[in-house]
């Protein structure tokens, strides 16, 4: 009789646990405020935070353990930290404060990570107004520009013609920053009410109107009489007239038979 030996074989099995990476979640860059706003700097962790800090430009302005921070006296007054996110409000902002924020967390488990956020601190649209080199332009002779000046931090402009969107080709151009609207060739059609929209992303305004008047004229006189006929019998009392089209308005001169 043959022996069967029994090989056992014993398993031994491993349960692995896998935490998630932990990650911050920030807005979406970068966050515009202008000068004297507040900036929230809103950021959701993927998990439960033991504590972390906030830096500016690689300084660091705050630290926290739970929820009790310690912060640089230069910011005690003008920062807020909100639990449990730990988000940030950084109040009355200056133009100083523009620039590239960090936030590092750590986790209660597993390893810190690090987001970074961009605060653009914008200066409010203001003072617009629109000058030209030529206040007294003559049609085809001249050509008109308008300059639009303002202030305010990264602005943008845009310009109106009697209330309407202007359509630009060879002869009306904007300069490269649209600070600039050349008229060449200045026609009396050119004639308005000229405004400035200026803005950026925080404010927006527009100018006073600038009235363009050209000049013009004056073209060929057209002569009529009051009542409207050719032929006038002996001792007929007529109107005679004489119209052109100009600006500003013509003067006349009357002549009988060349004197």
């Amino acid at each position: 009789m043959q022996t069967a030996r029994l090989g056992v074989v014993a398993l031994c099995c491993c349960v692995c646990v896998v935490t998630a990476q932990f990650t911050i979640t920030v807005p979406d860059n970068p966050i515009n405020v202008p000068v004297g706003g507040t900036a929230e700097f809103t950021v959701r962790p993927s998990a439960s935070v033991a504590g972390g800090n906030w830096n500016f430009k690689n300084i660091r302005i705050v630290d926290w353990i739970g929820s009790t921070n310690t912060t640089v006296p230069a910011y005690v007054e003008r920062i807020r930290l909100l639990f449990p996110e730990a988000s940030l409000h950084l109040l009355s902002v200056k133009l100083t404060d523009d620039g590239q924020y960090s936030v590092t967390m750590f986790p209660i488990f597993g390893q810190s990570d690090t987001a970074e956020i961009t605060l653009n601190v914008l200066e409010t649209v203001s003072n617009i107004v629109i000058t030209s080199n030529d206040t007294v332009p003559v049609e085809y002779n001249d050509t008109v520009e308008l300059t639009c000046a303002a202030r305010g931090t990264a602005i943008s402009y845009e310009w109106f013609k009697d209330n309407e969107t202007i359509r630009y080709n060879h002869r009306i151009v904007l300069s490269a920053d649209n600070k600039t609207l050349t008229l060449v060739g200045v026609l009396r059609s050119d004639s308005g009410k000229y405004t400035c929209h200026v803005y950026n992303a925080v404010s927006g305004n527009t100018s006073h109107p600038f009235l363009l008047n050209v000049n013009y004229g004056p073209g060929l006189p057209i002569m009529s009489t009051v009542p409207d006929q050719t032929v006038h019998g002996l001792g007929t009392t007529f109107d005679l007239l004489c119209s052109v089209d100009s600006n500003p308005t013509s003067q006349f001169k009357w002549f009988h038979n060349g004197k």
